[in-house]
């Protein structure tokens, strides 16, 4: 499977994906964090939960460039991680850690307060 992979992100694929390694990690993980995975699951599922896990893009423009990771966890979302231009993913940043265009945002909270990143 991975030479696969290799051969289709050598053909111009951005991403490739094989649903039997994505079925054998995902068996893995209810082995070992069912809770996790269930949690994971009602989250990304259904849109009546109160509580979601999204990802919001930093684009130009957005007043939300120069807001810190502490300014929304104030507004009730959490910032579990940001992608940054170069493509590395910084887990956990710190409250001072300032948003910048371009940045790609995984975060979660009340879906209620996530809305107010679309309306930022």
């Amino acid at each position: 499977m991975p030479e696969v992979i290799a051969k289709l992100k050598q053909a111009g694929a951005d991403r490739a994906i094989s649903p039997y390694m994505m079925a054998g990690r995902r068996l893995a993980h209810l082995v070992t964090r069912p809770g996790v995975m269930d949690f994971i699951d009602s989250a990304l599922s259904s849109a009546d939960l109160d509580y979601s896990i999204e990802e919001v893009v930093i684009g130009s423009g957005s007043p939300m460039a120069g807001w810190s990771v502490g300014a929304l966890r104030e507004r009730g979302v959490f910032t579990v991680a940001v992608g940054g231009v170069g493509g590395a993913i910084e887990h956990n940043p710190p409250d001072a850690r300032v948003l910048a265009v371009g940045d790609h945002l995984i975060v979660s909270g009340a879906t209620d307060q996530l809305q107010v990143l679309d309306e930022a």
